[in-house]
């Protein structure tokens, strides 16, 4: 069993204690042991310039070597690099947390660091609560930060949307009654913004055949450690309370965020490989990616399953998580950025400046072909179940001059679809098993605008990826059926003849060269039918073999004779 304190000694009898009255051994240390090290930052959470690659690669462990992993990554990084960077809440939280357990930690930016954080590593200007600019400890930080992408974080935050506050509370409260302390972090949301905190300490209180109370103290980043007050610790951790389905939360800017316009979350310290793993080359999962200018209207499925309870929803508190709706299998990505003052850092000494950052070539070929719709996401949603058919995505735009952009990615396989300016695009994606079953997509109150329409996917056999794009494809009221044809190519299908249009297909390789190349017209219209009928040809009369040649007889008319 771990020690109950950070001094190192351990007896049974506080361990009962500790079970007995409830409370998590970091409550026990901070009553009873004050000289024991804080575990929590001293500096205030922080704004970043631009996330970078080389900590993407540091949080999901990634072989640049290998063009998989770099290739599969991409849409992810483009998507998140900015919108990630408002706050670092999620990697404070979550480095604190395994430095905490693992009683200190080697990290690939900053080195060793050693539990007891918070008077470890105060920040080097006295008084300003701020860590420097040039500290390789906010890479680090960047680094835990990406993770809340990961394959273990999204999988339950997903499990943990399903439960309701309470069963989330208690299921705190026991984990803070183990003697190896495995709680985590604490999530919540407010309308599309959201916050992570580390929980230290849980009570349960309530009368019987009431819903019990639990109190929570909460180590909150934008709350920075600034050391020992009238004998507390930890005198700036943070009450919350969870009553039945209802909780709130005052943020350190005043605001008070609720059960009304947000969910709350839990997901427990677990020390597996699954915090590495990044949801684009897992099999049983997928990522949708909607672009900057798009707004998510509604989810369906083949059943009919909604999403959210009302169209165009305005929080997660419109999730849909009932039987009948699709809010058990797929799960919105609310970034985990909330900082106190959304400031980024101006220095130029700053050391997450990425204005020399040298990413893989292929990074660049890929952002010249399908960039676009990926950069600054204005959202991204997780699935965990890739046996939904006929998967419906109904967006529109934020502004007349924004495009609605959708980018899906499975297994290594990506389509995607990019309308013209203020056009509202319905994309339906026939099988999220198997992306090469094909998409439909359709303009959404009218016709008379275009789309870009690109497949991609990567062929481990050629280490390379195929890239396939189709520019101005005429949209319509009625759905443009887009499979891949027996040679592979992209086929339109449609009830009215679109014309001609130009396929661009592409084999670029790991280093971002084009290997091949190839440009033809393809011909959209009416589908052609799986039974195509024989022309009718006449027959030709042909000559019977040679040894089966009858001599012609020529009969020559009787000659008269002469009288």
């Amino acid at each position: 069993m771990k020690p109950l304190i950070h001094g190192g000694w351990c007896a049974a009898p506080i361990a009962v204690l500790i079970i007995a009255f409830g409370i998590s051994e970091r409550a026990f240390a901070q009553r009873c042991c004050p000289d024991a090290g804080a575990d929590t930052w001293a500096f205030h959470n922080f704004g970043t310039d631009r996330l970078r690659w080389d900590t993407f690669e540091e949080a999901f462990r990634l072989n640049r070597e290998h063009a998989l992993d770099t290739i599969i990554a991409w849409p992810l990084f483009y998507a998140f690099r900015d919108t990630l960077a408002e706050g670092n809440c999620f990697g404070m939280s979550l480095l604190a947390e395994e430095i905490y357990q693992s009683r200190g930690l080697r990290t690939p930016f900053s080195g060793d660091l050693r539990e007891g954080i918070g008077d470890a590593y105060p920040p080097r200007f006295v008084g300003t609560r701020e860590l420097p600019t040039d500290d390789p400890l906010r890479l680090d930080i960047n680094t835990r930060h990406w993770q809340q992408l990961s394959v273990e974080f999204l999988r339950h935050t997903l499990d943990s949307v399903l439960r309701s506050p309470s069963a989330n509370a208690e299921q705190i409260y026991q984990d803070t009654r183990s003697s190896s302390y495995q709680a985590g972090m604490l999530s919540i949301s407010n309308h599309w913004d959201g916050h992570t905190m580390t929980v230290f300490s849980c009570t349960k209180s309530g009368q019987r055949g009431q819903p019990p109370v639990y109190d929570l103290l909460l180590y909150d980043s934008n709350r920075p450690y600034s050391g020992r007050a009238g004998g507390q610790r930890y005198p700036h951790l943070q009450p919350m309370r969870i009553s039945g389905d209802q909780w709130s939360f005052t943020m350190a800017d005043g605001r008070v965020w609720s059960h009304e316009d947000g969910v709350l979350t839990y997901v427990p310290w677990n020390e597996t490989r699954a915090w590495f793993k990044i949801p684009t080359n897992i099999i049983d999962v997928f990522i949708i990616v909607f672009g900057e200018g798009t707004r998510v209207e509604q989810v369906l499925d083949s059943q009919n399953r909604k999403l959210f309870r009302r169209s165009n929803p305005q929080s997660m508190a419109d999730l849909d998580t009932s039987p009948r709706g699709l809010g058990r299998n797929i799960l919105p990505i609310v970034p985990l950025t909330q900082q106190r003052v959304k400031i980024r850092p101006s220095s130029s000494r700053t050391i997450d400046r990425v204005a020399t950052e040298r990413l893989p070539e292929i990074h660049q070929a890929l952002s010249n072909r399908l960039g676009g719709s990926v950069e600054k996401a204005r959202a991204a949603y997780f699935g965990n179940n890739v046996q939904l058919q006929n998967l419906k995505l109904q967006t529109s735009v934020t502004a007349a001059n924004q495009s609605a952009a959708v980018t899906v990615l499975q297994n290594g396989k990506l389509w995607q679809v990019r309308g013209e300016p203020g056009v509202a695009v319905d994309v339906e994606i026939r099988s999220m098993a198997n992306l090469a079953d094909g998409i439909r997509v359709r303009q959404r109150g009218g016709t008379g605008t275009r789309a870009t329409i690109a497949f991609a996917d990567f062929k481990a056999s050629q280490n390379a990826l195929a890239v396939q794009r189709v520019q101005s494809v005429p949209l319509q009221a009625d759905f443009v059926d887009i499979r891949l044809g027996s040679d592979g190519a992209l086929r339109f299908n449609t009830a009215a003849n679109l014309g001609t249009l130009t396929l661009n297909r592409e084999s670029i390789d790991a280093q971002g060269n084009v290997k091949s190349v190839s440009v033809r017209q393809i011909k959209a219209g009416p589908s052609t039918p799986s039974v195509i009928k024989p022309r009718q040809v006449k027959p030709r009369q042909i000559a019977p073999p040679v040894n089966e040649i009858k001599p012609r007889i020529r009969i020559r008319p009787p000659v008269k004779k002469k009288d």
